[in-house]
Parts: structure tokens; C-alpha cells; sequence
């Protein structure tokens, strides 16, 4: 039976991010390596590290022509021998420039159409080294291209539907002329036709949705760090890299502090099924692929969020806790603000929140609720998590002194959090990661089993 033709040979989405495009031509061997092994390939590029910031000060700043002089000029020597058909690209973008430097206070539509020419002249620069290289390429501009991004709930996201009608038969045009399309990541445009930025991250968001739409084999996202670890090495020690994620660990990873992808960046995948690679620029066999769960690859990693807030609400047990839960959840909705967590505390429950949602809403709110005749003050809190699937049955291995450190403990089948103070975050972290990730042997016959409480024990630094 014969294949369809985004399938047959196979097809792959490759985004570098800013940072990894200071190594372009690791972007050029791999795409040569992938038409090697007969794979199509679509590359979706960030803006290189420091365009953005760049464009951030001409929008802070929109009258200052001297500024704006030096900051287009940092941007030209980013990219290296830019030819006259890229140079098109420059123009517009000082064209863009030269408009608001007559207003006092630039629009949101405006900031994001001059945002968006950091990957508009990626994506032409990148398209140009390509095609030096005898790959031919050429540059694909999301949102004239078709992808559409609205906002739902007051976040920016890509309809795949409406996206794939158009872009769809547009790159399949240029793959089977034998081009690369060199695709902007981070926008698109919505139905009125106004550009949309994706938010941080959003370029990864942009791949995937590609890689949905496209039906591709996998997403490979490049980046200058190494693959998804453990922990954050700069706060964690022992950490390893892992191998394989499902979309559900990482995106509980996400949502706890490890801050490696776009909170949207799986949903195309998980949808389509197709695997993200993470992977790092100058080390291809330093990979994190993310799909599927798979039980014989669960894994063990922890995070943390900082700073949050953490308000203390006395309730009974049974029905008056979940009842209480409830109402505060509906007055949080209705004032569109997020909870964190809920945690389990001394007494009753827990809001762990933003510290900006935590004053005197957070407050007022839970003591209307509760009719607490003592003021409920938000306590500065670190939330530290485990996660990984399965991972409630190794609560037992928690020990003591993390349990008794904690202001509030919150337990799901994917994750362990506690919420600490300051001061106990770098031991809690250290602590949990040696418990969790540090798989003990085998006992050997001739010693007993230890029990799950000692082994926690043991791992605690003395004293």
C-alpha cells in the first residue's frame, strides 16, 4: 500500500533555537544528514540570541533614533554576510522602525509586528547559509503563510484546523520542488490580520504545531543546553540526562519549574502522536525524546517554582474541606486567577499562588470564605516537585526531615510537591533528588530487604 506523501520517506520538523543558531552550520549538517537517510525536512528558526532584545529596547524607547541607530546595527552583525535579497528584509524592518518613531507610546499590534522581524530575518539569513551549502532553501513567513493564532482565554494559540488548510498545500508545494522551507517560529496572524506573538518559547510551540499539521515523523528541537536532565545542575548535584519523557512527565515538569518548553509546545504531538526530540547543538547524543508513556521508562526528576505564596485557609475534614475548595476555586475563576497548587496543610488547605495574587485579594477572598476570625497572611514559599509517572508510590521514600521541613505537601500519580521556605529549598531539592533518582541496588541474599523508611533515612546528610 502506498504511502502518503508527507509520510513516504518520512518527513521531519527541525527547529534551532536562538542560542544553537550561533552554530549554523550544525543546522546545515544535520539537514544534510537527514536528506542522506531520504527524510524530508522543514526547519522552523528563533530570532538569534540577542535580536530580541534588541527589538524590546526600540519598542521601550520608540523616539530614541540614536538608540535604535546602534541596535540595528548589532542586529545587521548577527547575521553575517547578509545578500542584497536578505537585505530586503532589513529594510522593512527599519521601515517598521522609522513608524513608530514618531508616536510616544507604541500600540500592542505594533510592538508585535516589529517583534516579529527578529525571526522574519533569521529565517532569510539561515535560508541563504543553507543554500551556500548547495541545500536549497528559502524563507517561509508563518503568518503570510497561513498559520493562524488566537487568543483563547487570554492565551495565544495556534489553530491547527484553520492552519492546516492553508499551509498545508503551500510548504508541500516547496518540498516536492526539493526545497527546504525555512519557516518563522514565535507568530502567526489572526483573522483580523494582525501579527500574534506565541509568547516565550514560542517557536518550539510553532514546530510542533507544524509537525501536526505536516504529519511528520518526530520534531527535533535544537538548543544550546544539553537534553532534559534530572534536575537543574546549577542547583542540583548528581544530576543525569533522560532519555525518554512521556508528553505527561514533561508537561508536569513544565508546569513545576523546568522551564525547557513552551506550555503548549506538546499538545500538537500528543494529538497526532508523533515523538519530540530535544536535543543539544553540539552534542547529537545528548537527546531527551518525549512521547507516548512507556512503563519500563519511567523516570525520576525534580523541579522547582520560586518565589511563590502560600496562604494557610482552616478548614474542617471531610465535606466542609471540599466545599471550602470549591468556593474559593469559583472566586479565583471569576477573578482569572490561577492556583499553582493546592496542598495539604496543618489544619485545612492550601492556595499556593503568584505573589502578585497572594495580597490583598488572596486574603480578603479567604477570609470571606472561611469567616477565619484570624487573618490569613500569605506565607514566601519555594514549591519543590517530584515527577514522574507512578511516582505516589514511592511516597514512603520521602524522608523525615523533607516532610517535616514542609509548610504543605500536595500528592498526584505523577508528582510529590512541598512547599518550603527559602532557607530549605537548596537541601530539599538535594535531598529528594539523591531519595528518588538514585535507584538502590539489588539486596543480595545473604542481607535482608531494607525497609523503604530506613532507605529515606540513610539519605538524609547527617546532622
Amino acid at each position: 500500500m502506498g504511502a502518503t506523501p508527507m509520510t513516504r520517506p518520512g518527513l521531519v520538523v527541525l527547529k534551532f533555537g536562538g542560542a544553537a543558531l550561533a552554530r549554523v552550520e550544525r543546522l546545515i549538517e544535520r539537514v544534510a544528514e537527514l536528506q542522506r537517510h531520504g527524510q524530508q525536512v522543514v526547519v522552523v528558526v528563533s530570532a538569534r540570541e540577542g535580536v530580541t532584545d534588541r527589538l524590546l529596547e526600540i519598542i521601550e524607547h520608540p523616539s530614541d533614533r540614536r538608540r535604535h541607530a546602534i541596535d540595528l546595527a548589532a542586529i545587521d552583525e548577527l547575521h553575517p554576510g547578509i545578500r542584497s535579497s536578505v537585505r530586503s528584509i532589513v529594510l522593512a524592518l527599519r521601515g517598521a522602525v522609522s513608524d513608530i518613531e514618531s508616536v510616544a507610546t507604541v500600540t500592542v499590534g505594533e510592538s508585535e509586528r516589529v517583534l516579529s522581524f527578529g525571526e522574519r530575518i533569521s529565517a532569510a539569513w539561515v535560508s541563504q547559509e543553507l543554500s551556500r551549502a548547495d541545500i536549497p532553501a528559502v524563507p517561509f513567513d508563518a503568518d503570510t503563510g497561513g498559520l493562524v493564532v488566537e487568543r483563547v482565554h487570554g492565551r495565544p494559540e495556534v489553530d491547527l484546523t484553520a492552519s492546516g488548510r492553508r499551509l498545508r498545500p503551500r510548504l508541500r508545494r516547496l518540498l516536492r520542488r526539493g526545497l527546504v522551507p525555512i519557516v518563522t517560529g514565535y507568530f502567526g496572524r489572526n483573522g483580523r490580520g494582525a501579527v500574534v506573538t506565541l509568547g516565550r518559547g514560542g517557536s518550539d510551540y510553532s514546530a510542533t504545531a507544524l509537525g501536526a499539521i505536516l504529519r511528520a515523523e518526530r520534531v527535533e528541537l535544537v538548543k544550546r543546553g544539553a537534553s532534559i536532565r534530572t534536575g537543574d545542575p546549577r542547583l542540583v548535584e548528581g544530576t543525569a540526562p533522560i532519555v525518554r519523557l512521556s508528553y505527561e512527565e514533561a508537561e508536569e515538569l513544565a508546569r513545576f519549574g523546568a522551564r525547557v518548553l513552551h506550555p503548549l509546545t506538546l499538545e500538537p504531538a500528543r494529538r497526532t502522536g508523533f515523538e519530540v526530540w530535544v536535543r543539544a547543538v553540539d552534542d547529537p547524543t545528548a537527546t531527551t525524546i518525549i512521547g507516548p508513556a512507556r512503563p519500563e521508562s519511567a523516570i525520576r526528576a525534580v523541579s522547582v517554582l520560586s518565589p511563590l505564596a502560600l496562604l494557610r485557609v482552616p478548614t474542617a475534614e471531610g465535606l466542609d474541606r471540599r466545599r471550602t475548595v470549591r468556593r474559593l476555586t469559583a472566586q479565583l475563576a471569576r477573578a482569572r486567577i490561577s492556583v499553582v497548587t493546592w496542598l495539604t496543610v496543618p489544619g485545612g488547605v492550601g492556595m499556593v499562588l503568584e505573589p502578585h495574587d497572594a495580597g490583598t485579594w488572596g486574603r480578603s477572598a479567604a477570609q470571606s470564605v472561611t469567616r477565619a476570625t484570624t487573618p490569613i497572611a500569605p506565607l514566601r514559599v519555594d514549591l519543590v516537585t517530584a515527577v514522574g509517572d507512578g511516582i505516589l508510590s514511592e511516597f514512603g521514600r520521602i524522608p523525615a526531615s523533607v516532610l517535616r521541613a514542609a509548610e504543605g505537601v500536595a500528592v498526584s500519580a505523577r508528582s510529590l510537591s512541598f512547599a518550603v521556605r527559602a532557607s530549605q529549598t537548596p537541601t530539599t531539592l538535594n535531598v529528594v533528588h539523591r531519595v528518588l533518582t538514585e535507584r538502590p541496588p539489588p539486596p543480595s541474599p545473604e542481607s535482608p530487604p531494607v525497609r523503604a523508611r530506613d532507605r529515606g533515612r540513610a539519605a538524609v546528610p547527617a546532622g
